[in-house]
């Protein structure tokens, strides 16, 4: 497995030292409860900065996501474009970057929750 993590938050984005770290949560779902979950890592003091990007009505490309030491990626809600995601996520961690893929986005009854494009499936 590469730079791929299944797992959650706590025990993947905050283990060991994170500081001086500056991360994106990708994620569709509601913007109150991004900036919830942004409150909550923020408060923590591990990182420099947390960054929401909404996937549900943007997908960010691998230059966008190159500006971060890691990304965390969910989908409460339908992604604007699971291929383009799944694609943009996979080229983030062709170049090194760090992808931790939470609730939904690696496993949902609606299948347009699931990532897709070079992400898509199992990654190896």
């Amino acid at each position: 497995m590469r730079n791929w993590a299944i797992a959650g938050l706590a025990t993947a984005t905050l283990a060991g030292s994170a500081v001086g770290q500056d991360v994106a949560l990708v994620a569709a779902a509601s913007t109150a409860q991004l900036e919830e979950i942004q409150r909550v890592i923020e408060d923590t003091g591990f990182l420099d900065s947390v960054t929401f990007i909404t996937t549900t009505t943007q997908t960010p490309s691998a230059d966008d996501l190159a500006a971060f030491d890691a990304v965390m990626v969910w989908t409460n809600l339908t992604p604007d474009d699971p291929d383009g995601l799944g694609d943009a996520l996979a080229d983030y961690v062709d170049a090194g970057g760090g992808v931790v893929v939470s609730v939904f986005a690696n496993s949902s009854t609606t299948t347009a929750r699931d990532l897709a494009g070079r992400r898509g499936g199992n990654p190896e």
